[in-house]
This record gives structure tokens, sequence and C-alpha cells, in this order.
């Protein structure tokens, strides 16, 4: 019964909608003609804006492959000793990451790129392009060098480039770049769940891991600075070194001024080493809301 009236029900609805769209129609010929135009162009436009972003995936691919493919034949052998490195971390209200590496290289053999490599874990959210990091590669102000960049992979929370020094670093001489990306909720994973914060009674412990990356390195790196910062919105961060602090180095609090608007006081940690070994360093950072 229930089932005969609903039929009943829908085909009366549909009667009347029709009826109505043709009576529209007959009262207004031509405002019909241009809603259809509309529409038309409105599909044409996404078909073709679709078929863009295709063909712009299938250039994208095939840069990163030829990226990969120079990456895999030239790095044979390592080039270059660190002899400075400093990464910073702005864990901004909305958890984006900004984040700023600074490095100093010295050439071992002629140097013509060196690959670096940005990610994050599951919880962030993927990223399709390079571009929507805002990625730059720069050198200090008054240099009479430049950097040219080749992506060598790029997967959804995963990117590789290769960065190219023009002209080339020859044996014995250093050359500094400056590298500046944002991701957006980078710190995921420090937000933590505002239903899991409201059922549980004791105060949630978030956690994200820091590591860096340093084996490229011949020889041990002279100054390795590591600060991690968060806006007051964020709350307070707790640091542990995974695996043990190394000899020469210090884990302590530290603050940072918005390198944007200049007028807020980010908190956090850095951990600072000389004479560092070429190797991974992690830090256990968490926290407590």
């Amino acid at each position: 019964m229930l089932e005969w009236l609903w039929e009943f029900v829908t085909k009366v609805l549909i009667s009347v909608v029709v009826k109505g769209v043709v009576a529209w129609i007959g009262e207004h010929p031509y405002l019909f003609g241009v809603v259809v135009i509309c529409v038309g162009a409105l599909i044409f436009g996404v078909v073709t804006v679709d078929r863009r972003l295709s063909k712009a995936k299938i250039a994208l691919a095939g840069t990163c492959d030829a990226g990969h493919a120079i990456v895999t034949h030239c790095r044979r052998e390592r080039t270059h000793d660190i002899v400075s490195y400093t990464s910073t971390h702005f864990i901004d209200a909305n958890f984006d990451g900004h984040v700023t590496r600074v490095y100093r290289i010295r050439a071992v053999k002629d140097v013509h790129f060196i690959e670096v490599r940005l990610g994050v874990f599951d919880v962030a959210p993927a990223v399709g392009h390079l571009s929507d990091l805002k990625f730059k590669v720069e050198a200090p102000p008054g240099a009479l060098y430049r950097h040219a960049y080749v992506q060598s992979l790029n997967e959804a929370r995963k990117k590789r480039v290769a960065i190219f020094f023009l002209p080339s670093i020859e044996p014995g001489d250093e050359r500094e770049m400056i590298i500046t990306y944002i991701w957006p909720r980078m710190f995921a994973g420090l937000k933590g769940s505002p239903l899991r914060s409201k059922l549980s009674r004791t105060p949630e412990m978030l956690k994200e891991v820091f590591a860096y990356d340093l084996t490229d390195s011949t020889r041990p790196i002279r100054n390795v600075d590591f600060q991690i910062c968060a806006h007051p919105k964020v709350g307070s961060l707790k640091a542990d070194i995974v695996g043990g602090n190394p000899p020469n180095s210090r884990l302590e609090q530290h603050s940072l001024v918005d390198p944007v608007r200049n007028d807020v006081t980010y908190k956090g940690w850095r951990w600072i080493h000389e004479n560092a070994e070429p190797r991974v360093y992690e830090l256990d950072v968490r926290r407590k809301k």
C-alpha cells in the first residue's frame, strides 16, 4: 500500500514539474535559450579545464621521471660536505608548517646539484604540487650565484627536488642556499581529536616526530641547529631526543618572533650540535592540550 502511494505521489510531482517547465519555456523562449547556452558553455569549460589538467599532470610526471633519471645516473658517489645546517619549523595556529632550511656546503668534487627531500606523516593532508607549498630556493642577499630546480619525486606526502647550482661548485668552494615552503596542516598530528579530548579525563598528549637526514655529508658537520616553535594558540611543547643525546649537543627551550607579521612570539625548542656526525637525527615532540 505504501509503495503504491509513494509511486503515485512521485508521478504527480514529476507531472507538475514538467508542465511547469514547459509553460515557463512557452512564456520565456529567449530566456530559455540563454540558459541553454550558459549551461553548454559551463559543460564545455569544465571538460576543457579537465583536459588541460590531465595534460599538466602528464607533463609533471614526465618532468619528475626525467629528474629522477638524472639524479640516479649522476649521484654515484658523495660530492660534498655539509659545513652548517639550520632547520626552522614554525607551527602556526592552524597547524600549518612554515619551514626554512639553510644549507652551507663545501664541494669535495665538482657539485652540479644536490637532492633534498620533503615529507609529512599520513595525518597531514596530501599536496599535489610544489607550487601548492610555495616552495622556493634562494641564495643569500648579494650572492653572485643562483639556483634552479627540477622535481624528481612527486607523491602525495613525499617530494624530492634536485637543486642545481649555477654555476657549479668547484672543489674546495662553499655555497649557501635557503629553502622555504609552507605545508598546509603539516602538524595535524599535534591537533588531536576534539571528541577524544571531551571524553578523556586526562590531558591529551599529541605527538610528532621530527627527522633530520644529514647523511649526504662526507665529514662531521661543524654547526647544526634544529628549531621548532609553536604559535601561542597551539599550546606548550615538550621535546625528547630519540636515541640519546649525541656528544657536543644541547637541547634547550627557545622562542622566535613570527617571521611574517613580527607581532607574535612562537615558543618551543632548539637542538644545537657541534661537529655532528652525518646521520639521521630525531626529536619526539609532544603537545599538551
